[in-house]
């Protein structure tokens, strides 16, 4: 019987699915059991042992006889549907596409890249389906996310599938429909979805005026003005990053600002300037000192704070307790420059209060600080609650508060968390403090949601999958569908993750079909976890991987550039796509202007002319932005008339690269290629109190920011434009632009006048993130990192032609290959040195020279006796 249910098994009549394989397998194992006994040996006969013997061989080896058996039903499933493939969709579905839907393992993942077809593919899957009879259509569900998505697939699915939906149609909804058909069938009535589910301003301004009347129990206002004033960022200092580069990127990136409204350089002079404004002391944020120090090679010295009613000034010092900097600081300069500052102070009889990086770190910052302002004889006059929360009213921050609670809101309710269990988890993150008071700022927040959705008799979208789980997993609700078909499948959240496994539970004959793209998941900060695609196998159980390896879309010059950008990131699952077009020139131009609207019409003028060589009349341009501001601009009335008259011939769209997701164009412009928190890539750090509940982060750096950028190229079928700002150029930019990392961009003759060959690109010798630009000051041209305030690095610009200065070994070289003018750097202290004059002539002196200092290296160079001063061979 064990031997005729193998054959039956691996006929080719059908897909083994490894389900079934393992059932066998253990069938087998039990019946070669009874085989092992003396008795059974001697009286067997010979026909037994021969089946004994294939039972024992497929027992041994059932993994490749399976496969053996599914490669032939493949072949010929592909043959005898080859006329279905051919016409089901506009165009004859391709070989990877026919496979993908011949192939039913117990778990299939399709792997379906930019413009590869995968609404087509979820068609010919569920076409294949129907017309070889291995299912009936009330059978099949399929699954979109969006409302516009499943309404395309059912028009598809309408005009594509009609000879077979004679006696019905397949399932086709988005999650949350499912959801409330699910509820509705096991609680006799379908719930009230709030207003507030899919009108986010509604509910936003609901939390806001929650926030307000809360605002009116002295207890909450207290804990409001107390994270404001000292708890709004996630604490870092310099002690806790292994470079000056991280450190500076996790400041930039908080953008830290103060009550008062400026950004300032680190987290510990965040928290003294809101306890200056807190006890109403005047300040003035590096104000210049009232001596002038400035020179040639120096700036104006200005101390952090000046208090102007006082004549005091506050020096905040990375300081650990030992009275040591981060080791990677500089630490001789740094010290040094400490000694300085107080030498100065001592020098000119003006008032200096120190405070250091230890202090925050023990909890001791705003006492110590306290003390010493009185023993400086400055009154401390504390603001109430109310003037602070007022100012804070005025300065809009409370609406941004409101944002974030509206944002946890969401979250914390997909999460499944209840409050407990969060704070339990709280207590032992880095930012605990922090973490405990959002909380207790939060709860109340969430309990009114809450009440206010139980008065109405309402749900949200967590509610609704939450519900419809828990039905299905207690079997109130009995699944009909034994094939799950699910589209864009890499933007699935961990609850909607778990709503599929259960429906798939609930048969054993279930098959699950998912399409969908690593490479474009964008949507972690609304849950999405790219792990279910990236473990798919290890999540879901057995399964069969199919890429589609062919795009319709883009061409080969944008596809290179693409793939390779994205797989940077080794994280990203290996996959090769071939571009339908083909194309001998590079497709992505650099656009270098500091005005975005030049840049933009840059791009527009060169599309126009495009057209004059062979182009389709009255093609499509997206004009993408990583946030709506960058793009809003350009979408008004006004300025669409005003584009309309200058370019006639294009129809143009501006939307972010979020909205673009799904949709294409002939051409792709790309503005707001800036740096910071606002820039692309963006380094706004996701807030530790949604992070908190958030899927894993990625520790590859900016790596869902990547993906963006991934998606924002692979909308073209003919070319992108990429506009950015030499002063603020994007680390995106500037990885294209690097010539060892052989991206293809800009070299053909056609766009030469957008081409980026010959403009230098200097990256920050000393924070490796930002890169020197030219800039004018009271002393002449120079160079300084475009990372300023962070990053105080300059140097000046060559004195032979006033290009960029690159640092190789022991010399800056000039960039400019028609010059390469070489100056050496100091060999004792490792300062710029810079051309100057005395009694002898010329000669190379070092910056850190300085006559008023108690430190300064006095090393010196003869000009004629540098070999470096010649002009270099290119």
């Amino acid at each position: 019987m064990t031997s005729e249910r193998i054959d039956n098994f691996l006929a080719t009549n059908s897909y083994a699915r490894d389900s079934h394989r393992q059932i066998l397998v253990d069938m087998a194992g039990k019946a070669l059991s009874a085989t092992r006994t003396a008795r059974w040996r001697f009286l067997s006969s010979l026909a037994e042992k021969q089946l004994t013997s294939k039972v024992e061989r497929f027992f041994v080896d059932s993994k490749s006889l399976v496969a053996n058996a599914n490669k032939l039903f493949v072949e010929s499933e592909l043959l005898t549907f080859s006329e279905f493939f051919d016409t089901v969709e506009s165009k004859p579905l391709t070989p990877a596409q026919r496979r993908s839907c011949v192939v039913s393992e117990d778990n299939n993942l399709v792997l379906a890249g930019a413009g590869t077809g995968k609404t087509s593919t979820m068609i010919g899957r569920a076409g294949y389906l129907l017309a070889s009879k291995r299912a009936r259509p009330d059978q099949l569900l399929m699954l979109a996310y969006a409302k516009k998505a499943a309404e395309e697939m059912q028009e598809r699915q309408n005009s594509r599938l009609q000879p077979w939906l004679s006696s019905g149609v397949p399932t086709i909804k988005t999650f949350h429909a499912l959801g409330l058909e699910i509820i509705g069938a096991v609680e006799g009535r379908r719930p009230d979805l709030t207003p507030m589910a899919e009108d986010k301003k509604r509910f936003g301004k609901f939390i806001d005026s929650e926030i307000t009347k809360h605002c009116d129990e002295p207890e909450y206002r207290a804990m409001l003005v107390r994270y404001y004033g000292s708890e709004r960022f996630p604490y870092r200092n310099p002690f806790d990053f292994d470079s000056m580069q991280d450190y500076y990127n996790y400041v930039r990136a908080n953008e830290l600002r103060t009550l008062k409204g400026e950004v300032v350089k680190s987290f510990e002079e965040c928290v003294i300037a809101n306890f200056l404004s807190a006890n109403s002391i005047n300040y003035e944020y590096e104000h210049p000192y009232e001596i002038d120090t400035s020179g040639p090679d120096f700036r104006q010295y200005k101390p952090d704070f000046f208090l102007p009613d006082n004549g005091v000034y506050i020096e905040h010092f990375a300081l650990d307790r030992e009275g040591q900097p981060p080791f990677h600081f500089d630490q001789r300069k740094y010290l040094e420059g400490i000694k300085w500052k107080r030498a100065l102070h001592l020098k000119h009889g003006t008032k200096l209060v120190e405070t250091y990086s230890y202090l925050k770190r023990e909890g001791l910052l705003e006492s110590v600080l306290a003390e010493s302002l009185l023993t400086a004889g400055i009154e401390l006059h504390p603001k109430s609650d109310e003037e602070l929360l007022l100012e804070l009213r005025q300065s809009s921050e409370i609406t941004d508060f409101a944002e974030l609670m509206s944002g946890f809101v969401d979250i914390f309710k997909q999460s499944g968390h209840d409050l407990d269990s969060v704070r339990k988890a709280a207590l032992k993150h880095i930012d605990a403090t922090r973490l405990l008071l959002l909380l207790d700022l939060f709860s109340p927040i969430l309990k009114a949601y809450e009440d206010e959705l139980a008065k109405c008799r309402q749900i949200d979208f967590a509610d609704m999958i939450r519900r419809a789980i828990a039905h299905v997993e207690s079997n109130s609700f009995e699944s009909p569908y034994s094939h799950i078909l699910v589209d864009e499948f890499q933007d699935i959240s961990s609850s909607r993750a778990r709503l599929i496994s259960s429906l798939v539970k609930q048969q054993s004959e279930s098959v699950l079909f998912v399409v969908g793209d690593d490479w474009q998941s964008i949507y972690r900060f609304t849950g999405s976890d790219i792990s279910y695609t990236r473990d798919f196998q290890k999540k879901f159980g057995a399964t069969a991987i199919t890429p589609l390896d062919t795009t319709f879309r883009f061409n080969d010059q944008i596809g290179d550039v693409a793939s390779k950008f994205v797989l940077k990131n080794p994280a990203q699952i290996v996959k090769s796509i071939q571009s339908i077009a083909k194309t001998p020139h590079p497709a992505i131009s650099l656009i270098r202007s500091v005005s975005t609207e030049v840049g933009l019409n840059m791009a527009l003028d060169a599309i126009d002319k495009r057209m004059s060589h062979g182009l389709e009349h009255n093609p499509t341009v997206l004009v993408l932005g990583r946030y709506n501001f960058v793009v809003d601009e350009w979408s008004t009335p006004a300025e669409k008339r005003r584009i309309r008259t200058l370019y006639p011939s294009l129809d143009i769209k501006f939307m972010t690269v979020h909205a673009a997701k799904g949709k294409e164009a002939d051409f792709v412009v790309v503005l707001g290629l800036g740096r910071g928190k606002h820039g692309f890539p963006s380094e706004k750090p996701t807030d530790s109190v949604l992070d908190f509940l958030l899927p894993e982060q990625e520790s590859f750096s900016l790596a869902e920011e990547r993906r963006l950028f991934y998606v924002a190229l692979t909308r073209a079928r003919h070319r992108v434009y990429l506009a950015y700002n030499p002063m603020e150029t994007s680390t995106f930019v500037l990885e294209l632009l690097n010539e060892e990392n052989g991206y293809p961009i800009c070299t053909d003759e056609f766009d030469s006048e957008l081409t980026c060959e010959g403009i230098a690109n200097v990256p920050c010798p000393n924070c490796g993130t930002g890169s020197l630009i030219p800039k004018e000051g009271a002393y002449g041209a120079f160079v300084a990192c475009n990372n300023f305030p962070y990053c105080k690095y300059k140097e000046h610009p060559c004195p032979q032609c006033g290009g960029l200065m690159r640092r190789r070994g022991g010399s800056r070289v000039c960039t400019k290959r028609a010059c390469s003018t070489e100056i050496p750097i100091c060999p004792k202290c490792g300062g710029e040195m810079v051309e100057r004059s005395g009694p002898s002539g010329r000669f190379f002196g070092c910056i850190n020279y300085r006559r008023d200092a108690d430190f300064f290296c006095t090393h010196t160079i003869n000009i004629s006796s540098h070999a470096g001063r010649r002009r270099l061979t290119s």
